[in-house]
Protein backbone atom coordinates (compact mmCIF):
# COMPACT_ATOMS: atom_id res chain seq x y z
CA UNK A 1 0.00 0.00 0.00
CA UNK A 2 2.60 2.48 0.76
CA UNK A 3 4.18 2.65 -2.60
CA UNK A 4 0.99 2.58 -4.65
CA UNK A 5 0.25 5.92 -2.62
CA UNK A 6 3.87 7.09 -3.47
CA UNK A 7 2.68 6.20 -7.29
CA UNK A 8 -0.10 8.20 -7.48
CA UNK A 9 1.72 11.01 -5.94
CA UNK A 10 4.79 11.32 -6.75
CA UNK A 11 5.16 8.86 -9.71
CA UNK A 12 8.87 10.00 -10.81
CA UNK A 13 10.60 9.91 -6.97
CA UNK A 14 12.65 7.10 -6.49
CA UNK A 15 11.44 4.24 -4.95
CA UNK A 16 14.93 1.97 -5.41
CA UNK A 17 18.23 2.91 -6.02
CA UNK A 18 20.69 -0.09 -6.63
CA UNK A 19 23.71 0.50 -5.00
CA UNK A 20 25.75 -1.62 -6.84
CA UNK A 21 25.20 -0.44 -10.37
CA UNK A 22 23.02 3.35 -9.59
CA UNK A 23 19.91 1.67 -11.20
CA UNK A 24 17.14 3.75 -10.64
CA UNK A 25 13.29 2.30 -10.07
CA UNK A 26 10.75 5.10 -9.72
CA UNK A 27 6.99 4.66 -8.24
CA UNK A 28 5.47 4.62 -10.84
CA UNK A 29 7.37 2.12 -12.34
CA UNK A 30 7.65 -0.08 -9.20
CA UNK A 31 3.62 0.16 -9.57
CA UNK A 32 3.52 -0.97 -12.82
CA UNK A 33 5.58 -3.99 -12.41
CA UNK A 34 4.25 -5.17 -9.22
CA UNK A 35 0.90 -4.94 -11.25
CA UNK A 36 1.78 -6.61 -14.21
CA UNK A 37 3.49 -9.63 -11.36
CA UNK A 38 -0.25 -9.96 -9.92
CA UNK A 39 -2.03 -10.48 -12.52
CA UNK A 40 0.32 -12.72 -14.34
CA UNK A 41 -0.06 -14.84 -10.97
CA UNK A 42 -3.65 -14.29 -11.48
CA UNK A 43 -3.59 -15.85 -14.62
CA UNK A 44 -1.80 -18.66 -13.49
CA UNK A 45 -4.44 -19.23 -10.80
CA UNK A 46 -3.03 -18.33 -8.02
CA UNK A 47 -5.58 -16.20 -5.14
CA UNK A 48 -4.76 -14.53 -2.22
CA UNK A 49 -2.86 -15.99 0.32
CA UNK A 50 -1.76 -18.75 -1.73
CA UNK A 51 2.28 -19.17 -0.63
CA UNK A 52 5.10 -19.44 -3.44
CA UNK A 53 8.62 -19.80 -2.84
CA UNK A 54 10.55 -17.29 -5.60
CA UNK A 55 14.51 -17.12 -5.92
CA UNK A 56 16.33 -14.36 -7.91
CA UNK A 57 19.42 -12.49 -8.13
CA UNK A 58 19.66 -8.93 -6.33
CA UNK A 59 18.74 -7.29 -9.42
CA UNK A 60 16.17 -4.28 -10.30
CA UNK A 61 14.53 -6.56 -12.57
CA UNK A 62 13.53 -8.44 -9.38
CA UNK A 63 13.05 -6.18 -7.19
CA UNK A 64 8.98 -6.08 -7.18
Amino acid sequence: MYAARHAQKTPEKPAIIMASTGEVLTYGQYEARSNQIAHAYVELGLKQFDRIALIFPNTLEYST
